[in-house]
């Protein structure tokens, strides 16, 4: 494929209706101004750009010192020990919603085009993946 096709065929892919969300490291902010911290788990954690990358059941701190729970993520599109990457518009348990990634360049995303159907869990509450054991 020469590069007019594959310039052709990204404009095409940019033009349908879509959205992006982007993976959530520790340090991000929601609409109601909590900040997220990662945890650590016993396998360690994922990081990007040096971040700890946040997952459903990561918690969220209020500058009140009140706290609430990460229930949704990017379903099975990327997932740590059972558990989804939070991404923007992850739900929390008292409602709110992660507004912002944390990361300067917003390098992990994932387009959702409006067209085609949402990934299995994705923004799913309290959706994780089971291991399945053979």
């Amino acid at each position: 494929m020469d590069i007019n096709t594959m310039n052709k065929a990204e404009q095409l892919l940019s033009e349908r209706p879509h959205k992006t969300y982007y993976v959530v490291t520790e340090g991000a902010t929601t609409k109601n101004g909590g900040v997220v911290q990662a945890r650590y788990n016993e396998i360690g954690y994922a990081t990007l750009h040096e971040k700890r990358i946040a997952t459903v059941g990561d918690v969220v701190v209020y500058p009140d010192g009140f706290t609430a729970k990460i229930i949704s993520g990017c379903g099975g599109c990327l997932i740590f020990e059972e558990s989804p990457a939070a991404i923007t518009q992850s739900v929390l348990d008292n409602g709110d919603t992660i507004e912002e990634s944390g990361i300067l360049h917003n390098d992990l995303e994932f387009t959702i085009y409006e067209d085609e159907p949402l990934p299995v869990g994705f923004l799913v509450e309290h959706w994780l993946c089971k291991k399945v054991v053979s």
